[in-house]
């Protein structure tokens, strides 16, 4: 990492606010990174002044390219943010935040010639869309720097992209309190760690797991189950995906009882389990629900898990799988939504992968009929989606619908998932150069600085969103593409 760390050389690749002034706002900022702080941007409905960044010193040598804010909270609605050089009130450019996540980051892009104006006048910020305030990371958190608001610089030669992305890989910069996003980031460090034996990802995926297990202990934002009291409480399956690396590293650990307790509890008939919230079962629950059940059946030598595990597969074949495609969820009056996501697909691929690969020594020791079923059915849902897959080497948003444009974390996942399968015997060799070809595609989707773009957002928007052409920045997407390079073997 010291290595990294120098190729990284923060001050030739950022400028970081020196201030930042902001209406006088309370805010709970007990979630926030440690040594981080926050600052108000007010919707246009409350009355208060503009907040400024000021950039001092000297005017960097190095051309800027780019203004970069992050959001301390979840914004839960669409929202437009104007920057403008404050003196003058001329604009820089627009924030388009659409649903955008804790810690996610939003860039504009910065004229040649506006960095000595920046300096000179300082930048405001003021909210032209939305109805509720916003907050936005500011100060340097530990290990967090990345999310103060700064400029980014362009560097006299091509930086090593890969390095700077495995800088922030096993950095803080890429955990996340939710545990769907956070699962796809351990997964990727854990499969680094296991392939290129660095005790640096080690240590990243022990900081993540000690974080998000206490994270949600007490959290009182409805994110999904998680541990308050010794008892598993809320309503939705994603949160329990960071629990397979967990069982890997310390299947003994606590919080693993009261999940086995909670899946047993709360499995339906045919053994699946969904959603409590809103009673849908989704095909991420393969990936986020199958494959960490299959993971602590592995570590604790439970049969009846390894059997529950499967089920989360079988069930949502039943259920989500049409001869048009893989649909993301159905409710209880079975209506199906989002046929053919490309998410949905790599959550339903990687989810079987990864459970067939847990499970394998316990079928090989006591040969399953239901195991051979799920195999066969992860053989049957790797080809469809390699018929999907574009000229490119990727796969769009809507994997069957072109237009919908290329999605890059999707499109990591999938490949991940093929290439698992056929590194362990369970697909053909040729999926490994789907999978290549997806990684080479993939390097452009990386920023300047190491961060992966061109992500669909998440999809609290519904599928209007989603078919938008919208893209972000999205650090859950360096997981699965982190996932891809260690399967194919590629050293970052």
């Amino acid at each position: 990492m010291q290595q990294q760390q120098q190729q990284l050389d923060w001050h030739k690749h950022y400028r970081f606010a020196d201030s930042v002034v902001a209406p006088n706002r309370p805010f709970d900022g007990s979630h926030l990174p440690k040594g981080s702080e926050a600052a108000v941007i007010v919707a246009p409905a409350n009355i208060g002044t503009s907040t400024v960044l000021y950039f001092t010193g000297k005017l960097p040598k190095e051309p800027i390219q780019g203004l970069r804010i992050t959001f301390a909270v979840h914004v839960r609605e669409e929202v437009e943010l104007e920057a403008f050089l404050y003196e003058s009130g001329e604009r820089l450019g627009l924030f388009d935040v659409r649903y955008a996540y804790a810690k996610q980051m939003f860039e504009i892009p910065v004229t040649p010639d506006g960095g000595e104006r920046i300096f000179r006048e300082g930048v405001g910020l003021r909210m032209i869309k939305g109805t509720e305030d916003v907050w936005l990371l500011c100060g340097e958190g530990e290990e967090c720097a990345v999310f103060s608001p700064h400029l980014l610089l362009a560097p006299a030669h091509a930086p090593n992209r890969l390095a700077l992305f495995t800088y922030h890989l096993q950095s803080q910069a890429c955990y996340h309190r939710s545990g769907w996003m956070e699962g796809c980031v351990l997964d990727g460090l854990y499969d680094m760690y296991r392939f290129t034996k660095d005790t640096y990802y080690l240590l990243a995926v022990e900081q993540h797991l000690k974080l998000f297990v206490d994270d949600n202990k007490e959290i009182e934002e409805p994110t999904g189950p998680r541990v308050k009291n010794g008892k598993i409480v809320a309503d939705v399956i994603e949160q329990t995906l960071p629990y397979a690396v967990l069982a890997k590293i310390q299947p003994d650990h606590p919080v693993i009882d009261s999940l086995i307790a909670y899946w047993l509890d709360y499995q339906r008939a045919d053994g699946s389990i969904y959603d409590r919230e809103t009673d849908t079962i989704t095909g991420e629950g393969v990936y986020t629900v199958g494959y960490p059940i299959a993971a602590i059946a592995a570590a604790r030598g439970r049969d009846d898990l390894a059997e529950l595990a499967l089920m989360q597969l079988w069930s949502r074949k039943e259920r989500l799988v049409t001869e048009r495609g893989i649909y993301l969820r159905a409710d209880a009056e079975n209506h199906c939504s989002y046929l053919n996501w490309a998410r949905a697909l790599a959550w339903y691929l990687l989810g079987a992968a990864r459970m067939l690969i847990e499970l394998k020594p316990w079928n090989d020791n006591k040969p399953s009929t239901l195991y051979q079923q799920a195999a066969a059915e992860f053989v049957r849902s790797a080809g469809f989606a390699a018929s999907l897959q574009q000229e490119n080497g990727l796969w769009t948003v809507f994997a069957d619908d072109s237009s919908t444009g290329t999605e890059a974390g999707g499109s990591a996942g999938i490949a991940a998932a093929m290439v698992l399968g056929a590194r362990e015997g369970l697909l053909e060799d040729s999926y490994l150069i789907r999978g290549e070809r997806a990684w080479i595609a993939l390097q452009e989707y990386l920023t300047i600085d190491g961060f992966i773009r061109g992500v669909s957002q998440t999809n609290q928007g519904g599928e209007e969103l989603q078919r938008s052409g919208y893209r972000v920045m999205f650090q859950m997407g360096m997981g699965l593409l982190a996932q891809l390079g260690a399967a194919l073997n590629k050293p970052l």
